[in-house]
């Protein structure tokens, strides 16, 4: 949670991962979110609230160490 309240407050504080895996913000988890910001949810509270919904993960690949970890296996035409 902290990792995510610096983002939302535009503070940075990912120099030090190279690869960030975490799910997709939705209108849902905004509001609980917000609601963590504000201080009305503690930590368990916002985790027992957000495992409820079904979300997507992403990922971020930070820097070009990072883009080691990727091997291409397949194209598939659709």
């Amino acid at each position: 949670m902290e990792f995510i309240t610096n983002n939302r407050k535009k503070r940075k504080n990912d120099d030090n991962w190279d690869i960030i895996i975490g799910p997709v913000a939705n209108d849902n988890t905004m509001l609980v979110i917000t609601l963590y910001i504000r201080g009305d949810y503690d930590e368990n509270e916002v985790i027992k609230r957000l495992l409820t919904q079904k979300l997507k993960d992403q990922v971020v690949f930070k820097n070009e160490n990072s883009l080691r970890y990727l091997k291409f296996e397949e194209v598939l035409e659709v």
